[in-house]
């Protein structure tokens, strides 16, 4: 039986893309990181994009991850929304 993709199990460990959106004057990719780092997250350097909006008001971050749990995703998502100056996880 097929199951629809955005209804689909992930295995763990998986590698993921985590990106956050926010207002460029604050420093997004800090605030990702320093989410990623307080769920002890697996990361590289290399992973890591950034992108400005065409005005340049805007910054987005994206790093692959290597995901243990859907808990883990969970609580690096809940932590990222908590912070004010992240305006859009996906």
């Amino acid at each position: 039986q097929d199951i629809p993709q955005g209804q689909r199990a992930l295995t763990f460990p998986t590698s993921f893309l985590i990106k956050a959106i926010g207002i460029t004057k604050y420093n997004i990719r800090a605030v990702l990181l320093s989410v990623l780092e307080q769920h002890q997250t697996e990361y590289t350097v290399d992973s890591i994009t950034e992108l400005s909006s065409k005005n340049g008001k805007y910054a987005s971050v994206t790093v692959s991850i290597t995901a243990r749990s859907r808990k883990q995703l969970d609580d690096i998502y809940e932590g990222l929304d908590a912070r004010p100056e992240i305006v859009m996880t996906i």
